[in-house]
């Protein structure tokens, strides 16, 4: 009896095992079916040049423009959360300043938010400054704001230059300043030189140009692990929901990575809405099934219109021929008093009847036999009387 049981334990424990592999052999396989199917739905990828992680970090990608790619972890076969990050980076300059003792020291301080202190000459005299602005490029611009400190004075009055193509010119002669904004005509410039006067000290925060200088940039941030491949795919062809797991927190600093060359995606497919086996376009977009929303794999056209028959609606009553009882002959109402699925304007009388009542050709033909049969009696039988 032992044995017996120990048997059917190993035994069972054999088939638990078998089946339990089995089950999640195919459970991988529907996976790695599923990333296919998604990956199939964009047209193109990208590779991710990543920095070297002793730990998983956060990382940051530019991207190229302010399309939301999808992210995948080529080492794990799966899709993964990513943040779409939006910068607004005004005025992205070089600011130099010339001291009262004519040191050109450049700043970019200004841009990280560490702000700039104007202290007054160690004899007691006027502060006066130069503050040079230079674009990433030859600009058009037409105003300047000084952003000063919390409880910070601008300063009393300004001047300034601007320099195109090695020509200098004035752009404001010097004046009171009344704001924190000085405008002036639209101007094309390479740099401009605000000379600053002031009697007592204060803390310049920023320099803002002119809204024409605001640069939109866009990036991407995930938790990044040591050794694993990462990928972006972008410009998905048809719609399809991209699952991915938990969102970590990628705020605070991050290391950076760089985007690849962009590749078309070998494995992009259009999409088949209707099921019946004909794509919907090729990859360039050219439509391939002639009834996009409804299925009609024999692509039957019969007017040679481009249009599926089953998309169109030859009787013009309103209802379309895959859904019409009577595709020749109008019938908005769809009235079918036998429940056959032939309209009763395409349905005679008759049929109708006799398909209502299905029993009635077969009662029809039992009494015409009983009618045969009984004459064939009678006259049997009157046969039989004549010969007596």
């Amino acid at each position: 009896m032992t044995k017996k049981f120990l048997y059917l334990l190993v035994f069972a424990t054999a088939w638990f095992l078998a089946y339990g592999y089995v089950a999640l052999a195919q459970a991988n396989d529907m996976m790695i079916d599923e990333v296919k199917y998604i990956q199939s739905s964009f047209r193109k990828k990208q590779a991710i040049i990543m920095p070297e992680l002793v730990t998983p970090e956060i990382v940051e990608v530019p991207l190229i423009n302010s399309q939301r790619p999808s992210l995948y972890n080529i080492t794990d076969n799966v899709f993964e959360p990513a943040s779409f990050m939006v910068y607004d980076v005004a005025d992205a300059v070089s600011v130099y300043r010339a001291t009262t003792i004519n040191e050109y020291v450049q700043r970019d301080y200004l841009t990280q938010g560490i702000p700039w202190n104007f202290e007054l000459p160690a004899d007691g005299g006027d502060g006066y400054d130069n503050i040079t602005i230079k674009p990433k490029e030859p600009a058009e611009l037409s105003s300047i704001r000084l952003v000063v400190s919390d409880n910070s004075r601008l300063p009393r009055e300004i001047e300034l230059s601007g320099n195109y193509q090695g020509v200098e010119r004035i752009i404001v002669a010097r004046e009171d300043l009344s704001g924190d904004t000085i405008t002036f005509p639209n101007t094309k410039l390479d740099f401009l030189t605000l000379k600053v006067y002031y009697r007592q000290p204060w803390r310049l925060s920023n320099i803002l140009l002119s809204d024409r200088l605001i640069q939109t940039n866009y990036a991407a941030r995930f938790l990044a692990r040591p050794g694993v491949e990462y990928m972006f795919y972008w410009d998905q062809g048809w719609s399809l929901n991209v699952p991915v797991g938990e969102y970590p927190n990628v705020d605070g600093k991050a290391a950076y990575g760089v985007l690849g060359g962009l590749m078309n995606n070998e494995t992009y497919q259009t999409i088949d809405k209707d099921g019946d086996g004909v794509r919907d376009a090729t990859r360039d977009g050219q439509q391939i099934d002639n009834c996009l929303e409804v299925p009609n794999p024999d692509q039957a056209d019969i007017n040679a219109n481009g249009i599926g028959d089953s998309c169109e609606d030859f009787d013009r009553d309103g209802v379309s021929n895959y859904q019409d009882n009577c595709i020749d002959k109008p019938n908005g109402n769809q009235i079918d008093t036998d429940a056959d699925g032939v309209g009763d304007i395409c349905d005679s009388e008759e049929s109708r009847l006799t398909e209502k009542y299905k029993w009635l050709p077969w009662a029809g033909m039992a009494i015409a036999g009983l009618v045969l049969f009984t004459l064939f009696i009678i006259a049997a039988k009157h046969e039989f009387d004549q010969r007596k």
